[in-house]
């Protein structure tokens, strides 16, 4: 079972972010894994990950080459180099879309509702604007005039 400052963190991120997670231990005795430069992984919480049976690993993983084509390493938070280590995400195929997927199409679509809107209303602002120019200056009132001037 995970516990410590890492249960603590991860406590807090589930909160801030609105979810849930459910912990668990590696099925196999390996508890961490070795992954070797030819491809193989021995198991435990890198075989996890690698084989995305999990979403995120805490353990005390040294940061060296050998396990970067596993997944991808956080930032350490201490001086013992603990980190999280989350599978390495797809490369999308370069495509114009690619700048709307971070966000729901309704985020979208309220975006640019949102921008027809306000640029609608700036327009009709500014017509309104001119008019009561113009309406002051074909009037004798000083007032207007001054105000407007």
């Amino acid at each position: 079972m995970v516990g410590g400052i890492e249960q603590l963190i991860y406590g807090e991120i589930e909160r801030k972010l609105n979810f849930t997670a459910v912990s668990s231990v590696p099925n196999d005795d390996k508890r961490w894994g070795l992954a070797f430069p030819n491809g193989t992984i021995t198991g435990g919480i890198l075989k996890e990950i690698y084989e995305r049976n999990v979403d995120v690993g805490f353990c005390a993983f040294w940061i060296d080459f050998s396990k970067l084509w596993v997944g991808t390493f956080s930032n350490y938070w201490e001086f013992e180099c603990l980190q999280f280590l989350i599978p390495k995400p797809k490369m999308l195929p370069p495509h114009w879309k690619n700048i709307l997927k971070p966000l729901p199409r309704m985020v979208w679509i309220l975006v640019f509702l949102g921008l027809i809107i306000v640029s609608n209303a700036c327009y009709i602002l500014k017509y309104i604007e001119e008019k009561k120019v113009k309406i002051a200056s074909q009037g004798n009132n000083p007032k207007c005039l001054a105000l407007y001037e």
